[in-house]
């Protein structure tokens, strides 16, 4: 999911490139939004109620991106489908199922709850937080 992340991350980017000064700016402050979300999952991995904002707060700016001004096939509308992208991804980076979060932005409800993450690891790497415990 990160892999598909940092792809949606690139393809916003990308097309942010060949948008006019004025429709860049009609992104940067969902763009700014989703940044943010990123940080606060990235801050907190492992918490549930963490990756739950950040999957709420990624469908809020998902929908609340208005592309109905933006003509089919123009790049304005390519950025709106970029962003959206990148903010599904994010809602599965968090632990939403593709299928519910990509629905969930058709039909501007998001009804799903992030499951716990999973324990760390207790291999090699899983038992050195507890060496330094020790001390």
């Amino acid at each position: 999911h990160l892999d598909l992340l940092g792809s949606s991350c690139l393809v916003v980017a990308r097309v942010a490139t060949t948008l006019t000064g004025e429709e860049r700016r009609t992104l940067e402050q969902p763009v700014g939004e989703l940044a943010d979300v990123l940080v606060s999952l990235a801050g907190d991995l492992g918490d549930r109620e963490t990756r739950q904002r950040a999957a709420d707060r990624a469908f809020e700016v998902a929908t609340a991106v208005d592309g109905r001004d933006a003509a089919p096939g123009s790049t304005p509308a390519a950025g709106v489908v970029a962003l959206r992208m990148l903010a599904i991804d994010l809602m599965v980076f968090a632990g939403v199922d593709l299928d519910v979060a990509a629905e969930a932005v058709r039909a501007g409800a998001l009804e799903q709850q992030v499951p716990t993450p999973p324990p760390p690891p207790r291999g090699l790497l899983g038992w050195l937080p507890s060496l330094r415990r020790r001390k």
